[in-house]
């Protein structure tokens, strides 16, 4: 694969977000698909993952706005966690994966969503981030929420 092959992923699903669309359904549904493709792109190139994480973040907060449809801000919470299993192992990349969550304002999350981050959280825990969530309180207070 050519070395900018992520680069330019993240930015096809930067463009796809950001397209003109006609109405909030589709707008929606553009949104989430971005986020399930960058995120994506995190998953297949997790050696370059300092230099796409930047994009991602930014997308993160993002769909974890105040304003962002719940679908939306589903996503990126389920993505995050998702990623951060995958790099549990890695020092320091759960606590920043999850970092986009300390500064999301509170939002309940649907039945389905709440399903899928409990037992994930409770993975991710035992798999071995508890070492790096336990030392950030305020991480861990994030989590919790």
């Amino acid at each position: 694969a050519p070395p900018d092959e992520g680069a330019e992923l993240a930015n096809g699903a930067l463009a796809v977000s950001s397209s003109h669309v006609e109405d909030e359904a589709s707008a929606e549904s553009r949104r989430v698909l971005a986020l399930q493709l960058l995120f994506e792109v995190l998953l297949r190139n997790r050696d370059r993952f300092v230099a796409l994480w930047p994009v991602v973040q930014h997308c993160c907060a993002a769909a974890l706005a105040s304003g962002s449809p719940a679908a939306v801000t589903e996503q990126a919470v389920l993505s995050l966690l998702r990623l951060s299993l995958r790099m549990v192992h890695r020092d320091g990349a759960v606590s920043r994966l999850l970092s986009p969550l300390l500064a999301a304002p509170h939002r309940p999350l649907s039945a389905g969503c709440a399903e899928q981050t409990g037992p994930g959280l409770l993975r991710l825990l035992h798999g071995g981030a508890a070492a790096q969530v336990g030392s950030d309180p305020v991480l861990l207070e994030a989590l919790l929420r």
